[in-house]
């Protein structure tokens, strides 16, 4: 069974103007949120 992702407000939007995208889940560390760290996950 697929993990419910939570939608954000792009993602609505994406949505509304009939665009296709893939939310891809991953483990957050709350003590770094940078871009540098996310984009090495």
């Amino acid at each position: 069974m697929k993990e419910k992702i939570s939608k954000t407000n792009v993602a609505r939007l994406l949505d509304k103007a009939k665009v296709k995208y893939e939310l891809i889940p991953y483990d957050v560390d709350e003590n770094d949120l940078s871009a540098i760290h996310v984009q090495k996950v």
